[in-house]
């Protein structure tokens, strides 16, 4: 009969699980952040023209 200890025990991860892991997910996360970069530029760009062309009209009006 297998003792209750011996049932109990937890797994550790390996170092090449831990290694694979980490390699996933950088390749998940350097797109990402990626776009989220180019997103926070194309909006900030976006928030100067809006700027822009309201005091255009402004001006005009």
């Amino acid at each position: 009969m297998p003792s209750k200890q011996h049932r109990t025990r937890r797994r550790a991860y390996t170092l090449l699980e831990l290694v694979m892991t980490s390699g996933l997910m950088a390749m998940v996360l350097v797109p990402a952040l990626a776009l989220m970069r180019d997103a926070v530029e194309l909006s900030t760009t976006a928030e100067t023209w809006g700027t822009l062309t309201t005091y255009g009209v402004d001006k005009i009006e």
